[in-house]
C-alpha cells in the first residue's frame, strides 16, 4: 500500500526516545498506513448539516472507502444524524456504549469537564501525542491552542479545529454600489457617513425608478447571520465574540481590548442603540426587519429596493459583485483603525474524542488517524474530495474544474450545488483539524507544490480568493481581531455561567429590540434595564470570564 506523505514530522531524536514505549504495530510518523498488523476499530461520525442523510451509503461514501484503503485497519463506521447529534452523543455517554472514536462531536467545555474529568469517559489524548507528530508540532508552535484545550485536570481530551489567522469572513455587509453611483456618494467609512448615505438612499430615489418612496436603506433580518447589530457593534469597538454570545473584548473609546465586557450593558452600547433607534424612527431600517425570512429579504434585493444588507455573498442573494460591494468596516471617528470580529485561533474546542474504554493500542491507532486531519492533504481532501481519475477516485465520480464557470464540479452532481453534493457523497467535513474558514492560504500552498492539480488550475484562473472574498478583505477583513478563546472552568463556575447566560441573554435580547423600536425608552428605562441585568448577575458573569481569561494568558506564558 502506498505511503502518503503528510505535512510535518517530529524531530527524529524525539521519536527515538518515544518508540520504546510505543505499540509495535502503530505508526509513529506522519504516513499511512497506520498499522502493520490487522487491527479493528469502531468510529461514529457526525457529518455536516448539509448532508442528505437519506442518500448515505457506507459502501460508496468516498471518505470511508479512502480511510479503509490507506490506514490498513478494519474500520466499522456509524453515522450520527446531524439534526439530533447532541441528543445521540448524550445517550451514548449515559449508556457508556461508546465507539472507539467519535468524529464531528461539538462538545462544550462544560460537557468535556463532565464527561472526561468527572465521569472518566474520554481518553486523555495528551498521553497519545507520540502518535500525533503533526498535531504535536502545532501545539508546540501555538501555545494558545494548547492552553485552550487543556482541561482543569491538566489533560487534553478532545481534538479541536483551528484557524491559522487567515481571513475568517465574519464581516459580510454589502452596500449597493449602483445606488452610490446614482447619487454620487462614496462607500462610508464612519458612522456619520453611514447615516448620510442611508438617509440619501431613502430620500433621493436611489434606484432611479422615479419613485422616491420604495427604497429600503437597510434590510435583512434581526435573527439572521451578518445582521445590522453585529456590523455596528464592530464600529463602536465592541466586536461580538463567536464563542461567547453577548461578550466581547472592549476596544471602545481607545481601550486596548484586553478586558471582556458584556456589550449590551456598557455606555457605548447605549450610544449604539441611540443611533439604531434613530434609524428606526426615520424609516431607514426595513419595517419587516424583525419578522422577515432571508428569502423575503432577498426578494426585495431582486426588486432593486435594498441599499445595505448582511448576507453570505452577493450571489447568495441573487445579485452580483458589480451591484453589491463590501461596505467598509466602520469607525466612530475619521482616521481611526476599524475593529472587525474574528474567530479565535481555536475554532471548535471539540470535533472528536476517543473513548476511555478503547483498547490502548486502538486508542493509539485512532490518535494517529486523527493526526492526518491536521495535515494540508486532509484540508484539500475535505474541501474538494478526490480529483477526477486520480489514484483514489474509485468510480470516476471525482472533482473536476469547469473552466467555463470557473468553479469545481463533480461528474454526477447535475444541478446540485457542488458543496452540497460533496457533503452527501464524499466527505465528513465536520472533522478535527483546519477544515474551516480562516485557512484558505493552505490552498495556495498546495497549488504551488502541486502545479498540475485541480486546485492549481482553480487558483490560476480565480485567484486564492473569490472576487467577493477579496472585496471583503480589501474593505474590512484586514482589520480582524481574535475573539474570546474557549476556556475551561470549574464544574461549579461552568454551571453558574450556564445558568446566568440563559437569563442574561434572553432578557438583554428582548430589551435591545424594544429599545430599537421604541417600546422601551433609552432615556427613562435604561437604568432599570441595567439594574435588572445586575440582578441577573451580569457583573459576576463578566468577572468570572475575566478571571479565567487571566489564567488563560498565564498558561500561555508558561
Amino acid at each position: 500500500m502506498k505511503h502518503i506523505s503528510r505535512t510535518l514530522t517530529m524531530i527524529l531524536a524525539l521519536c527515538m526516545l518515544l518508540v520504546g514505549s510505543a505499540f509495535a504495530e502503530v505508526n509513529l510518523e506522519s504516513t499511512f498506513p497506520i498499522v502493520t498488523e490487522p487491527l479493528c476499530a469502531s468510529i461514529a461520525f457526525v457529518p455536516a448539516w448539509a448532508m442528505v442523510t437519506s442518500e448515505y451509503n457506507e459502501d460508496t461514501f468516498w471518505e470511508i472507502r479512502y480511510l479503509r484503503d490507506v490506514t490498513g485497519m478494519d474500520l466499522k463506521f456509524t453515522l450520527i444524524d446531524p439534526s439530533v447529534s447532541s441528543e445521540s452523543i448524550s445517550l451514548m455517554m449515559a449508556s457508556g456504549d461508546l465507539p472507539d472514536l467519535v468524529i464531528g462531536a461539538d462538545l462544550t467545555a462544560a460537557e468535556i469537564t463532565n464527561y472526561a474529568v468527572t465521569q472518566g469517559l474520554l481518553y486523555p489524548i495528551d498521553e497519545l501525542l507520540q502518535y500525533m507528530p503533526t498535531f504535536s508540532k502545532i501545539l508546540e508552535e501555538r501555545p494558545s491552542i494548547r492552553a485552550s484545550i487543556t482541561a482543569p485536570d491538566g489533560h487534553i481530551y478532545t481534538f479541536p479545529t483551528m484557524s491559522y489567522g487567515d481571513y475568517a469572513f465574519s464581516f459580510r455587509t454589502w452596500i449597493n454600489q449602483k445606488w452610490l453611483d446614482n447619487l454620487g456618494l462614496e462607500n462610508p467609512t464612519t458612522i456619520d457617513e453611514l447615516y448620510e448615505v442611508l438617509k440619501a438612499f431613502k430620500e433621493q430615489d436611489a434606484n432611479g425608478n422615479g419613485d422616491p418612496n420604495d427604497e429600503i436603506p437597510w434590510s435583512g433580518g434581526w435573527d439572521l447571520n451578518y445582521n445590522l447589530m453585529g456590523t455596528l457593534e464592530m464600529a463602536y469597538g465592541l466586536p461580538y465574540s463567536h464563542n461567547s454570545q453577548g461578550l466581547s473584548f472592549d476596544y471602545s473609546d481607545g481601550k486596548d481590548g484586553s478586558t471582556i465586557v458584556y456589550s449590551a450593558v456598557t455606555d457605548t452600547y447605549k450610544e449604539l442603540l441611540t443611533f439604531v433607534n434613530k434609524l428606526w424612527n426615520e424609516g431607514i431600517i426595513d419595517p419587516d426587519y424583525f419578522t422577515q425570512t432571508e428569502i423575503q429579504a432577498y426578494a426585495k434585493v431582486a426588486e432593486d429596493r435594498v441599499g445595505v444588507i448582511g448576507a453570505t455573498s452577493p450571489d447568495s442573494m441573487g445579485s452580483d459583485l458589480g451591484t453589491f460591494v463590501s461596505m467598509n468596516a466602520l469607525t466612530l471617528n475619521k482616521g481611526d483603525t476599524p475593529i472587525v470580529s474574528g474567530y479565535p485561533a481555536l475554532r471548535d474546542l471539540s470535533r472528536g474524542f476517543i473513548s476511555a474504554d478503547a483498547d490502548p493500542e486502538v486508542a493509539a491507532a485512532m490518535a494517529n488517524l486523527i493526526d492526518y486531519y491536521y495535515t494540508d492533504e486532509a484540508f484539500i481532501n475535505e474541501w474538494y474530495g478526490p480529483e477526477l481519475d486520480s489514484e483514489y477516485d474509485y468510480d470516476h465520480t471525482g472533482m473536476y474544474y469547469d473552466a467555463e464557470t470557473k468553479s469545481p464540479k463533480y461528474v454526477n452532481s447535475g444541478n446540485t450545488f457542488w458543496w452540497n453534493y460533496k457533503i452527501t457523497y464524499f466527505n465528513f467535513w465536520e472533522v478535527p483539524g483546519t477544515t474551516n474558514v480562516g485557512n484558505k492560504f493552505i490552498e495556495a500552498s498546495w497549488a504551488e507544490s502541486h502545479p498540475d492539480s485541480l486546485i492549481a488550475q482553480y487558483i490560476a484562473d480565480c485567484g486564492q480568493y473569490a472576487d467577493w472574498q477579496q472585496d471583503l478583505i480589501d474593505h474590512a477583513l484586514k482589520y480582524e481581531v481574535e475573539g474570546i478563546p474557549a476556556m475551561f472552568m470549574s464544574d461549579e463556575d461552568s454551571e453558574e455561567i450556564t445558568m446566568l447566560k440563559v437569563d442574561l441573554d434572553s432578557y438583554s435580547q428582548s430589551m435591545v429590540s424594544k429599545f430599537v423600536i421604541g417600546e422601551a425608552s433609552l432615556d427613562t428605562d435604561w437604568d432599570a434595564y441595567i439594574a435588572t441585568m445586575e440582578d441577573y448577575g451580569v457583573n459576576e458573569y463578566v468577572d468570572m470570564y475575566n478571571s479565567y481569561y487571566k489564567t488563560f494568558k498565564e498558561n500561555m506564558a508558561n
